[in-house]
């Protein structure tokens, strides 16, 4: 619920677990609305954000992300969205494909990827950092007037924690396909950086979860 720039009502923009789109203009008139209907190709909806100007990002469960525009065309108001994915191409997202091919990282690829956290930070009214971490993966966006750039994607990070902790918390246990359980469980910026707390154990020595900050 928003009261746009120059209105003195207030409207209402909602969005059901199937990806369809309700929009009134005024909450003084509910039985005056627009409809979008079916725009999530089957995935579900998580939360939707405010891209202060420029629009809203809908957000689903397994971290899709859709941006979502309200627009006067033709002296009618409607809702106009388009889906946002990661450059496809071989050099676009190098460092995880790099990754992928010498390490052997696609172990995951089979499962869904459940989105954790995503978080903003505005830099001003109409430049926003968006960074989105999953089971998986940890991936980062730039908004800028009605435009958006991929700035990177870390599919290496569940590795990266299993080794933190192996040498953080067992350094002297030689076998290194030994176990690790870690879990990625929250995220907020800081200082333009990214602060995650993970979780780790090793069942095989003791049932103890550790705690940690990741930055």
């Amino acid at each position: 619920i928003f009261v746009s720039e120059g209105s003195h009502t207030a409207s209402c923009l909602a969005v059901s677990t199937t990806g369809d789109v309700r929009f009134w203009p005024s909450i003084a008139h509910d039985g005056s609305s627009i409809d979008e209907n079916g725009i999530l190709e089957g995935q579900e909806f998580d939360q939707l954000m405010t891209l202060s100007t420029q629009g809203y990002l809908l957000i689903t469960t397994t971290c899709h992300l859709v941006f979502l525009q309200l627009l006067v065309q033709g002296g009618r108001q409607r809702i106009v969205h388009r889906t946002i994915k990661p450059p496809s191409g071989f050099f676009g997202g190098f460092g995880k494909k790099f990754a992928s091919i010498i390490i052997g990282m696609n172990s995951n690829a089979e499962s869904e990827n459940k989105l954790i956290k995503i978080t903003k930070e505005s830099i001003n009214a109409n430049e926003h950092s968006i960074n989105v971490l999953s089971d998986y993966s940890l991936q980062r966006w730039q908004f800028t007037n009605n435009a958006e750039q991929f700035l990177f994607e870390d599919q290496d990070i569940s590795k990266k924690i299993r080794d933190f902790f192996r040498s953080k918390m067992w350094p002297n246990r030689g076998n290194l396909n030994e176990p690790i359980d870690t879990w990625l469980l929250d995220m907020q910026t800081v200082d333009r950086g990214i602060m995650v707390l993970i979780a780790g154990a090793n069942l095989t020595i003791t049932p103890q979860v550790f705690l940690a900050l990741s930055k």
